[in-house]
């Protein structure tokens, strides 16, 4: 919960975006919130998952000008164990179910964006199918990171590539409730596939990843 009056003196970017002070800066995983769009925002916690006082998730209940209401999640899965992602999807999956159960937000809507740490093909096989299981479909954009690994020259990979696919938006399937699909996907802010050997971070995009992004579109 946000505490009071902090907020009316921590807009950011004279006001573009709602505060992100009470979010867990631990790791970078914060959500930004429009001001235009978002009325009102509740920062909840995720118990029983280590990587969340890391702040390894932020999770953050949005509703919107329009009354309509969100789930909106940043994560960071661990970057060398895959599984890491698909329990705290899982995590935060538990949270949305019990928000529409217990608070009767039946119309309630998710949005997930997380850097996975999927590194090989059968973690991206692996993701995938847990989102299916649970009633959820994410982006497929393709490679979304070409960096060097971040190993010794002791494990015989020093300047080796990495080059994978990491990144995802994630939502409800329509027929799990979802409102809204995932279109016109993009990577590095532009469609089609990024380049295999472009190493990053480079002038046009500072990070080691690619932004991923989509337009949420209504039906």
């Amino acid at each position: 919960m946000c505490r009071s009056g902090k907020r009316d003196i921590t807009h950011h970017f004279d006001g573009l975006f709602l505060a992100v002070d009470e979010q867990n800066p631990g790791d970078g995983c914060f959500v930004f919130l429009r001001s235009d769009l978002c009325a009102s925002d509740e920062v909840l916690s995720i118990k029983g998952y280590d990587g969340f006082r890391k702040g390894k998730i932020n999770v953050i209940l949005a509703t919107l000008h329009t009354g309509e209401q969100f789930l909106l999640a940043s994560a960071h899965g661990n970057s060398t164990n895959a599984a890491d992602g698909r329990m705290q999807i899982a995590h935060i999956m538990e949270v949305f179910h019990k928000l529409r159960q217990e608070r009767g937000y039946d119309s309630l809507q998710l949005l997930i964006g997380m850097d996975a740490n999927t590194k090989t093909e059968s973690d991206v096989t692996a993701l995938h199918d847990h989102l299916d299981n649970l009633g959820l479909v994410g982006t497929r954009v393709g490679l979304t990171t070409v960096k060097r690994r971040m190993v010794t020259v002791q494990h015989s990979k020093a300047g080796k590539l990495s080059v994978d696919e990491e990144d995802y938006l994630i939502t409800l399937r329509p027929e799990d409730d979802g409102q809204y699909l995932l279109t016109n996907p993009t990577v590095g802010f532009s469609q089609g596939s990024s380049s295999p050997t472009r190493m990053l971070p480079d002038v046009d995009n500072p990070s080691d990843h690619y932004p991923v992004g989509a337009t949420l579109k209504a039906f």
